[in-house]
This record gives C-alpha cells, sequence and structure tokens, in this order.
C-alpha cells in the first residue's frame, strides 16, 4: 500500500488553531473533539488522497490539492 504525506500549510494550522480556542470558549470537550475529527480526516488521505475533489479554486492545481469540509 502507497502511503503519501499530508501537508499542513502553516496558516491552515493557525486557523485550526483559532477555530478550536473559539470552540474551547464554551466547551473544551468539543474543542478536542473537532480537533481530533479534522486531523483525522487529513490523515485518511494519507493512504486514500483522490478521497475528495481537487481544490477548483487553487490556481494551476494538478490535483495534488484537495478540499473537503467537515464543519462549517
Amino acid at each position: 500500500m502507497l502511503i503519501y504525506k499530508v501537508s499542513w500549510a502553516k496558516v491552515a494550522k493557525l486557523q485550526l488553531k483559532a477555530a478550536c480556542d473559539y470552540i474551547k470558549k464554551d466547551s473544551p470537550a468539543n474543542a478536542e473533539m473537532v480537533k481530533r475529527k479534522i486531523i483525522a480526516a487529513a490523515r485518511s488521505l494519507e493512504t486514500f488522497p483522490e478521497k475528495h475533489a481537487a481544490g477548483i479554486f487553487k490556481k494551476n492545481n494538478d490535483g495534488s490539492f484537495r478540499v473537503f469540509e467537515i464543519y462549517s
């Protein structure tokens, strides 16, 4: 089985932290659950990278940039 590496942009890491910090104000448990679910979804791309659609808003996307939404 081929394993790929999922890379997080620095801004993505900061956005995840900001979202979790915001949720944590009301519910630390929910903040942790959201964080774990998002990280697990990203890690699932290591073994099935074409699970989600290629990002249509990424200029010159060769298909290696994928997008998906777990929570809005």
